[in-house]
């Protein structure tokens, strides 16, 4: 082949080489672009966050402000002092019960027993009036 010849196949392989080149830029540059509008979005959705989580912290801190105001570790201590009195008048409860069940089946018992002696009574004295 002649030189003119070789170096037009070079320039058209180059030509292919450099076509080939820009079509990987290009989509490069679109990926780019579309993480470009992926990261607006996401910055949108952090400054939202951001700012819900602002109006929390300024609600707790009201929150906190108030409870303040209005004694709240008084108020967490008059809590703790209410539950240890309920657990302990369960306490007295259940002593309670188990005490009026254990009277009750003694009175069950004296009942049964004064019933018993009360029929035999009414039987001797049907036996005695008849004798």
């Amino acid at each position: 082949m002649d030189e003119n010849a070789n170096k037009f196949l070079e320039a058209e392989k180059t030509a292919e080489q450099l076509v080939k080149r820009l079509k990987e830029l290009q989509s490069e540059a679109e990926n780019y672009k579309h993480a470009t509008g992926n990261l607006e979005e996401i910055k949108e959705k952090l400054i939202e966050l951001i700012n819900s989580t602002k109006k929390v912290i300024n609600d707790d801190k009201k929150v906190i402000e108030i409870l303040n105001e209005i004694g709240g570790e008084d108020l967490l201590n008059r809590l703790k002092n209410i539950e240890q009195n309920i657990n302990n008048n369960k306490k007295i409860i259940s002593d309670f019960k188990i005490e009026n069940s254990n009277r009750l089946f003694k009175h069950q018992k004296f009942i049964i027993l004064i019933l018993i002696a009360s029929i035999l009574a009414v039987i001797l004295s049907i036996i005695h009036f008849f004798i």
